[in-house]
């Protein structure tokens, strides 16, 4: 199992894992009030884990199993860290 670590910053659609992992840690490096929708898939397409809006500094632990890929749809002005395994 490998770990990676992906520094995500402005919008855009990030396709970081394509097949079954983990999805460990979110950090939201700034507080800029945007939004990012996270999915299991290598699109932006259900199944939808969650939408965050990023409102204050913080590391969010999730630990959770995917299935089918990671995908993060971002908004605005975002500055996070994704940490996940394959």
């Amino acid at each position: 199992m490998s770990e990676f670590t992906k520094n995500i910053v402005g919008p855009g659609t990030n396709v970081l894992l394509q097949g079954p992992g983990r999805l460990m840690r979110i950090n939201l490096n700034k507080n800029t009030g945007t939004s990012i929708a996270i999915y299991d898939n290598v699109q932006s397409s259900p199944p939808l884990l969650g939408t965050l809006a990023t409102v204050s500094q913080t590391s969010l632990e999730y630990n959770c199993t995917l299935h089918n890929g990671l995908t993060l749809v971002t908004l605005g002005n975002v500055d996070i860290t994704v940490f996940y395994r394959d």
